[in-house]
Parts: C-alpha cells; structure tokens; sequence
C-alpha cells in the first residue's frame, strides 16, 4: 500500500506541482512586464501631451464628433456617457451624438443625460430613429449626416 502512495505522489503530484510552480512565476513575470510597458507608455503619453499642447492652442484644434450608437442598453448607457463627457477636449469643439434605437427605458436615461450635461454647457444631442435600418451602422450613417465635426 505504501508503494502504491509513493508511486501515485511521484507521477501525478509531483508534476501538478512543478506545473503550478512554473504557472505561478510565468503570471508574475507576466505582471512584471505589463507594470514596466504601463510606465514607458505612461511617460510617453506625457511628453506627447506637453508637445501637442506647445503647438496647438484652442483655435487650430479641429471640431470632433463622438457618435454613441445605442440598443436597449440600459445598463451601460450612463457609464458610456459620462466616459465620453470626460474627453479631454475643449466643449465648444466636440460634439457628442446619442444615436438611440432603443424601446425601452434606455431612451428615457439617455434623453435626461443629453439634456442634464446640454444645460451644463455641451454639444450633445439625443438622436432617435423609429425604424431600425442598418442596425447599429444605420444609426451611424444617420447621424453622420448630421455632424458637424470635421473627424
């Protein structure tokens, strides 16, 4: 019996062991690099940030359009919103589209969000369609012809 017990611990413990062992280091190996990449690109983002704004000022930046096309999503709708109202880039020149398919209470949240950070002062319109041509892409090309930014 005890030969047995040796002989099983040698062939599948041992192994399963060294396995999780190597698995174990190669995924903090792998957080390593992921944390030293981050710091590069972090530093980089900056110096590119601190030349961009060197040479532009508000008056040669282009007007920008975001195009949000939505369907019954109520769950992430606000979270989608807000991310976008925290671009940074100056108000006046990023216009911001809610392209709503949607039938249910989506359209309500969105609506009450376009006219909450409209009154705060930015671009932003609420776009309904009743037919749903061309799904998501159909909202896309809809609104497309009603922007204004240049990109």
């Amino acid at each position: 019996m005890d030969k047995i017990f040796i002989i099983i611990i040698l062939v599948f413990y041992c192994p399963a062991s060294i396995w999780l062992f190597l698995y174990g280091i190669n995924s903090y190996y792998m957080v390593y690099l992921f944390l030293r990449k981050n710091k590069q690109e972090l530093s980089q983002n900056a110096e590119f940030y601190k030349w961009f704004w060197s040479i532009h000022t508000q008056d040669t930046l282009p007007k920008v359009t975001t195009q949000l096309p939505i369907y019954n999503e109520r769950h992430v709708v606000k979270r989608l919103i807000d991310v976008v109202i925290n671009i940074d880039y100056p108000k006046d020149l990023h216009e911001i589209q809610i392209l709503d398919d949607s039938h249910d209470e989506t359209r309500g949240i969105a609506a009450e969000l376009a006219d909450k950070y409209c009154a705060m002062g930015f671009n932003i319109k609420h776009i309904t369609r009743e037919n749903r041509d061309g799904f998501k892409s159909g909202a896309l090309n809809g609104g497309l012809k009603q922007a204004e930014g240049e990109f």
